[in-house]
Parts: C-alpha cells; structure tokens; sequence
C-alpha cells in the first residue's frame, strides 16, 4: 500500500497545485494517495519517494515488479497531459525520455527512468550546456503537421493585448519581446511541433544517450 499522505507533499507544491487549479486541485490532492494506491495495484509497482522539486505534478521513483527503475508521473490538467503524451509519442527517440505507460483518464504516467539524471544546470560551463540544449533541440523536431497542438504565435498574441505587468518588467521590454516574436514567426520557413519548455533543468544526463529532454509542453 503506499504510503504518500497529503501531509508529506511541501507546503510549497500545496500552494502551487491549489493556486494553479483551484477546488479542482484540492480534490486531487486529497484523492492523491488513493490514486497512486490504486495505480500500484494495477500496474503492479511499488511507488517509492517522490521527488525532491515537486512542480505542478506529482513525480516519484517506482519499481515495476521484474525489477524496473521508473518514474511515475500523476497530474491535475488531463488536457495539457493529452498533449504531453502526443508529443512524447512523436518526439519519442534519441533526444525524449520514453513513455512506457499513458492513462489519460486517471492523469497518470509511467515514464523512463534517467540515470544519473542530473539536470543540464549543473555543468559549470554555459557554453558548454547551451552546446548540449542545441544539440538535444535537433533530436527532437519533427514537421508540424498536428494542427490540434496550439502554435509560438497563440502562444505569443497575448503581447499585444494590455498586460498589467509588475514593476519589475518593463513595458519597453514587453514591446521588444513583441517585435521579436513578430520578426522570428515572418522568418519561419516550415513549422516544427516543438517541446514547449525546453530549459536547463528539463534536460537530464541519461545512460541510454548523453542528455535526454523531460516534461514536453
């Protein structure tokens, strides 16, 4: 039976999930533990501890029953999941982690384990991490042709709408990152399907390859 009460999970991941999604994300949290018990059984594994940097996921170690090292995955959002699995599927190879197991009803996946998994931020040299981001970028590409995955452009029409934003962001910077978006969208030739949320700490060091990315957006 596995043991993850809502008293474990850090306070800080309380506020994330609750802030992020509202009553929806206190009644999962609530129904958490009954839901990786009843993973457990039938998916016949063994759920061990959870993560060190809890997100706006619940990510754990487990271990199938013939022994198998993975990573179990429970979120909120199914509809951003949904994606999450598309694009696991299509970017699968030498650059995403592989998805051994996908329950979009339940919000749940079972996810290769990377060893040592150490994320990309911990070389010292930046040159050398950007080097290794661009390379893992190139594994992942794929021509766009899924029209059901939302687009850079929608992503980015939100600047140009009023943005209360907070002291700290300027509005000159807003603009600037406006003309950028409109310059870089004007030079696409064909349009690729893209991870989303490719950043130094969604890149793990892996046996399989050198650096694998994680989390597709």
């Amino acid at each position: 039976m596995n043991n993850t009460n809502i008293s474990t999970l850090p306070e800080s991941f309380h506020h994330k999930i609750i802030g992020a999604f509202g009553d929806l994300g206190k009644e999962w949290l609530y129904s958490l533990p009954a839901l990786l018990s009843d993973c457990e059984q039938r998916l016949d594994l063994k759920i061990g501890a959870q993560l060190r940097h809890l997100s706006y996921g619940f990510v754990a170690n487990a271990i199938q029953s013939d022994g198998t090292e993975i990573i179990i995955k429970a979120v909120v959002s199914v509809a951003e999941l949904s994606h999450e699995i598309k694009a696991l599927e299509l970017m699968s190879g030498p650059g995403m982690v592989d998805l051994l197991h996908a329950d979009k009803i339940k919000g749940i996946l079972l996810l290769e384990k990377l060893m040592p998994g150490e994320t990309l931020a911990t070389l010292e040299s930046d040159s050398e991490a950007t080097c290794i981001a661009a390379e893992v970028m190139q594994k992942l590409w794929r021509l766009d042709n899924h029209q059901d995955f939302p687009s850079t452009q929608q992503w980015f029409e939100w600047l140009a709408q009023p943005i209360n934003a907070s002291s700290i962001v300027s509005p000159s910077l807003i603009d600037r990152a406006r003309k950028i978006s409109e310059e870089l969208h004007q030079s696409m030739s064909e349009p690729v399907l893209l991870h989303g949320d490719l950043h130094h700490f969604n890149i793990l060091s892996a046996a399989r390859q050198p650096w694998l990315a994680i989390d597709p957006k």
